[in-house]
């Protein structure tokens, strides 16, 4: 059964939370982060992001700045079949103004909740769910059906190929992780960050990298947009009777993407990338 209690569970802010800079919430542990800005009865937090996050300019000067702080609730059985689902509070301290890069104290004023979901790598419970470090995904609500779909349907085939069946999506692989790793090791001596033989091996059937794809990993998923490598042409894109076929995309684990084709609802053409992203 799910642990629904802990999907459940209250999130608001804590009346009296007390002002933070921005270094005291980062050092402070998650969960007594999560006592400090959340009110009495809120999910266990596993997981915290403090401050914008990734390569941002620093907030102009002179210029009130809202920070953000993430806090993550550990994971749980969803009651959608084969996914687990978390609770993710996205809280925006009150607006301050910067001296250089350092913030004031300033209090916790408003928080949103939102669902993020994963697939489940075991069957059998729940075990797979828990724990920091888990990539996780979020959906729109209204793609929620579809997405967690084609998620089934990906999983469908990738068990049918580890089973030693057949199916009918054709598989197409471009494995610049390989190549990339050929390039280092040319270009880079050192015996102790040499990449091994089977680093440097190209994956070139598209069935051995559907088994190999880590699903389990997923952390964005795209309706009706083909990912940024674009690796589909005008004719795979049009079916029977001239019908515009679908397509979507996901990112899963650090270097695979995903572009699928769909024709009536049925995946019919994968096309994988494995490589190194580059830093977006």
């Amino acid at each position: 059964m799910p642990a629904l209690w802990l999907l459940a569970a209250a999130w608001s802010l804590r009346a009296d939370a007390p002002a933070l800079t921005l270094a005291q919430a980062s050092a402070m542990p998650t969960a007594q982060l999560g006592d400090a800005l959340l009110a009495a009865g809120h999910p266990k937090i596993v997981g915290a992001r403090v401050g914008v996050q990734g390569m941002a300019p620093p907030p102009p000067p002179n210029t009130p700045f809202q920070s953000p702080i993430e806090l993550i609730a550990e994971g749980a059985e969803s009651n959608e079949p084969g996914f687990c689902e978390r609770s993710v509070a996205h809280i925006l301290l009150a607006p301050v103004i910067f001296a250089g890069t350092q913030a004031p104290p300033a209090r916790p004023v408003h928080l949103e909740t939102e669902q993020t979901y994963r697939w489940r790598t075991k069957s059998n419970d729940g075990s797979s769910c828990a724990g920091v470090g888990k990539r996780y995904f979020s959906v729109d609500r209204t793609d929620k059906p579809q997405a967690f779909a084609l998620i089934r349907a990906l999983a469908g085939l990738q068990s049918r190929l580890k089973d030693g069946r057949e199916i009918k999506a054709k598989v197409r692989i471009d494995d610049r992780e390989a190549i990339q790793n050929q390039e280092f090791a040319r270009t880079n001596k050192d015996p102790r960050i040499q990449p091994s033989p089977a680093e440097m091996t190209p994956i070139v059937d598209g069935r051995v990298a559907l088994m190999a794809l880590p699903l389990g990993q997923i952390s964005s998923i795209t309706l009706n947009l083909q990912g940024w490598h674009r690796p589909f042409e005008d004719k795979d894109l049009i079916g029977a009777g001239g019908v515009r076929r679908a397509v979507a995309s996901l990112f899963a684990g650090r270097e695979w993407s995903v572009d699928l084709v769909l024709d009536q609802g049925n995946i019919v053409l994968v096309h994988i990338t494995h490589e190194v992203p580059p830093p977006f």
